[in-house]
This record gives C-alpha cells, sequence and structure tokens, in this order.
C-alpha cells in the first residue's frame, strides 16, 4: 500500500481530503478570516454565522469548528479547495498558501 501512495502524483494528492489536524495546524486563518474561507469553501452562511455567534470560544476554536463543518458536509472536500480559497481575492492569503502548498509539497516526497 505504501508504495501505491508513493506513485500518486501531487496534483491527485491534491485533490484528496486534508485532516482537521493538518488544517488547523497548516492553515490557520483565525481572527475572522475563517468567515471569508468558509464563504469561498461554498459553507452554508446559517451555519458559518452560528458558529460566528458562539460567544466564549476564540477564533481559533471557531476556523477548527469552519473545518470540521466543511469536511462533514463536503464529500469532495480537497486540499486544492482549501489552497483556492485562500488565494481568492476576498481572502487574500498568498503568503499561507504558499506555506500550505510547500507542506504539501514536502509531505507528498516523503510519503
Amino acid at each position: 500500500m505504501a508504495t501505491q501512495h508513493k506513485e500518486i502524483s501531487f496534483d491527485a494528492f491534491l485533490s484528496s481530503t486534508p485532516t482537521i489536524k493538518e488544517l488547523t495546524e497548516h492553515v490557520n486563518v483565525s481572527t475572522n478570516w475563517y468567515l471569508r474561507v468558509g464563504t469561498m469553501l461554498d459553507l452554508d452562511q446559517r451555519r458559518l454565522k452560528s458558529i460566528e455567534a458562539h460567544t466564549g470560544h476564540s477564533d481559533a476554536h471557531k476556523m477548527v469548528e469552519m473545518f470540521n463543518l466543511w469536511l462533514e458536509t463536503k464529500p469532495t472536500a480537497s486540499r486544492r479547495e482549501v489552497l483556492k480559497a485562500l488565494r481568492a481575492d476576498a481572502v487574500e492569503e498568498n503568503t499561507l498558501a504558499y506555506k500550505y502548498e510547500k507542506h504539501l509539497r514536502e509531505i507528498h516526497e516523503t510519503t
């Protein structure tokens, strides 16, 4: 199995679904950016606003909730979509997108 995984292209790797651990460690879009990213990931606006309304939760916690919602409701969730959302004009997190893609290339090369 490990050799099969190694043979997939980086393009195919980008099409695969990230884990919540990967997202929270490498795509830190707290401080309200998660609302924009959530919108770019086509999440339900009512549910995003519900996450936003949680008083007493940190932005980092809300970001994790947003990513969990995305992973639970989008069966085709992919790393490519995260990169696209980060690079969108409404988000403008190009540096974060660059760092995440660099991390993904490193993971792809070492697995």
